[in-house]
């Protein structure tokens, strides 16, 4: 039974509840709680299912040669840059959905935020699913707050060492990409004459 102080579903019983082996009463309660239209345990319930039919599916299939071929590229990149003291190399700090559900086998989340943060500056992003790929809105964002004084520079993607999109810098630190390709991607860029990397990422 759920008790008076609780407010939500234990997570055991979903889980039970999608294996088909909660018991009665602790089914009954379940249901008439879902059906109350609590949001937090109706996505607590849409996640447990995503979870268990992915571990029913088996392992993952292996990426392809040339997926890991960019990885270790961007790491070889990655390791350059940090070598190099006049570049920066951002720390992805938050990689997130709004439905804080996992993206499981092609089930891409509508939205994606992503935050980088390196000494001086923050890059907030979001990346929209389009039919053709994926738009990035982001903003560098400077850690001072000195916002009235204009941002300049440009933002480059690349795919291993081929860039594939450019961007200039609004004076607000604002930038956009349409349409970026599906797979690992790579963010470079200069911004008030400081060069930067970012920690590359998969477009779904």
């Amino acid at each position: 039974m759920i008790r008076r102080r609780d407010v939500h579903l234990p997570w055991r019983w979903l889980v039970e509840r999608a294996d088909g082996a909660l018991a009665a009463t602790a089914s009954a309660e379940t249901e008439a709680h879902l059906a109350s239209g609590c949001d937090r345990c109706t996505r607590a319930d849409r996640v447990v299912r995503r979870l268990r039919a992915a571990v029913a599916a088996g392992a993952l299939e292996s990426p392809p040669a040339v997926a890991d071929r960019r990885v270790l590229e961007m790491i070889r990149r990655l390791r350059a840059a940090r070598d190099a003291a006049d570049v920066l190399v951002a720390t992805l700090v938050l990689d997130r959905s709004p439905d804080e559900a996992l993206s499981l086998r092609g089930a891409a989340p509508e939205e994606r935020r992503l935050l980088w943060t390196m000494p001086g500056y923050e890059i907030d992003a979001s990346v929209v699913a389009s039919a053709r790929g994926a738009d990035l809105l982001g903003q560098i964002v400077p850690e001072d707050d000195t916002l009235g004084s204009a941002m300049d520079g440009e933002v480059r993607v690349l795919r291993g060492r081929r860039v594939v999109a450019s961007a200039r810098v609004a004076p607000d630190g604002r930038f956009t990409f349409r349409g970026l390709p599906r797979g690992v991607v790579e963010i470079e860029g200069v911004a008030r004459g400081q060069a930067f990397v970012l920690p590359g990422f998969v477009v779904e």
